[in-house]
């Protein structure tokens, strides 16, 4: 939508989960300047003649966890409940001890929280957030996932069960949704770097990524 002084517009953020936001463009020079912040994603705007009024409209997700054992389906137990955290809304992951490692917004940006259901007291497993999601437990409860952290293009990064020894595990600059084989040795996930959309492996010990589909792909699963 057109201003008088600029353009006002709906494009992605950055930091968190990457919400389209409002921004203003001055005209006829000049850097953009958010108009919106937080959680919530804005969808088209609209400019009333005067441009003193805007509208738009408002999208909002709500995400909790929950928890329920095989036994006792009919009563499950909320985990994390505050609604604006977005938990698990980008991924989830079990651990063989029952944990649940868990994408949140919970200290205003996202990395990667852990918790022992039933009733255990989360806390965050990486102590700098990074826009990491997609999390998936590996047999030595080590969690890879996907990150913008440092670089600002998403990769896949490694981390120790304990939140020690992070470090980034593939260098492209779009990849995404890891999955692990049974066996801990390769990690799966899809990537966009070469500019289409492509299934690689790498060894869990890191090293040149494979490719393993190359024809246009989504995230890959593990049967």
């Amino acid at each position: 939508a057109t201003h008088d002084d600029g353009l006002v517009f709906v494009a992605e953020d950055r930091v968190g989960f990457g919400r389209g936001q409002l921004f203003f463009l001055p005209f006829p020079q000049g850097a953009p300047r958010k108009i919106t912040n937080g959680i919530d994603a804005y969808d088209g705007v609209s400019l009333s003649s005067d441009s003193t009024h805007l509208i738009s409209i408002l999208e909002r997700i709500d995400s909790d966890l929950w928890f329920a054992a095989s036994t006792d389906l009919d009563h499950p137990k909320e985990l994390a409940s505050n609604h604006n955290d977005l938990n698990g809304y980008m991924g989830l992951a079990y651990r063989r001890d029952g944990a649940i490692v868990f994408s949140s917004r919970a200290n205003g940006a996202s990395t990667l929280w852990i918790e022992n259901p039933p009733g255990g007291n989360a806390r965050q497993l990486i102590a700098k957030p990074g826009g990491d999601v997609a999390p998936w437990v590996l047999p030595d409860d080590s969690v890879v996932f996907t990150s913008d952290r440092e670089t600002g293009k998403h990769s896949l990064w490694h981390v120790d069960g304990d939140g020690s020894n992070l470090r980034q595990h593939t260098f492209g600059t779009d990849d995404r949704y890891p999955v692990a084989t049974p066996d801990g040795r390769w990690v799966y996930y899809q990537s966009s770097s070469a500019g289409q959309s492509l299934v690689l492996k790498v060894s869990v010990e890191g090293g040149k990524p494979e490719v393993v589909s190359d024809v246009l792909s989504g995230p890959p699963a593990i049967s």
